[in-house]
């Protein structure tokens, strides 16, 4: 069936019951509010293989494409993972939300625009809803609030959720070794200060005051 033969209602019911003909194009079109073809038949998964048309918007900037991932509809060479509604919430970010993201996903460091959410990355997201993969490492990305993921998985990850403890482990062992590492350059400079030079102790003094050279 195509568009321009039915009202948009009749389109929404063939996008429902996966009866939309097979050449159907007009998948832009909408009702009052800004749903589109493509939404609903996304939110119904009948979407046909082919389809290409990700950003396809509502008003408030929610994709077809998010709707898709949100329904574990999105085909496996999918790789427009940086779109993005009004809010700054991406594919990706929805995706992760959901622990529907492909294991050959490697876009951790997308962020969030808004401070409402605040500024998280793919990865923050990922962790908050402990849906980092197994073999997750990138433990030192940050969003816009200086959190690092590690810092959300010690936080997120108790370590009686047995499932989730390999990770729990594996970022404490990452923070514990940046609080190392951040001792051993301390205990490098003050005896660099003892050795008799000056400018150095100036500027070891100026960092300890939280200052920079």
């Amino acid at each position: 069936m195509q568009a321009e033969t039915y009202s948009i209602a009749e389109l929404f019911s063939a996008a429902i019951d996966g009866t939309l003909s097979p050449d159907f194009t007009d998948w832009r079109r909408a009702d009052n509010f800004g749903l589109s073809v493509a939404h609903m038949a996304a939110m119904h998964g009948n979407l046909p293989k082919d389809f290409d048309d990700w950003d396809i918007a509502l008003p408030s900037g929610w994709t077809v494409a998010h709707v898709a991932a949100g329904k574990d509809q999105l085909p496996p060479e999918y790789a427009q993972w940086a779109l993005a509604d009004n809010k700054g919430w991406t594919v990706a970010h929805e995706a992760a939300r959901l622990g529907l993201l492909p294991k050959t996903f490697s876009q951790w460091e997308l962020g969030s625009r808004f401070t409402e959410f605040l500024g998280d990355t793919v990865a923050h997201t990922a962790a908050k809803h402990r849906c980092l993969p197994e073999d997750y490492c990138q433990w030192g990305i940050t969003n816009k609030r200086g959190e690092t993921v590690a810092d959300v998985v010690v936080g997120f990850y108790p370590s009686y959720y047995p499932s989730y403890y390999p990770l729990y482990v594996k970022a404490q062992e990452w923070l514990s070794a940046q609080i190392d590492g951040e001792g051993a350059a301390a205990a490098d400079a003050e005896s660099f200060v003892h050795e008799g030079e000056p400018e150095a102790a100036c500027l070891v003094e100026n960092n300890n005051d939280g200052l920079r050279p």
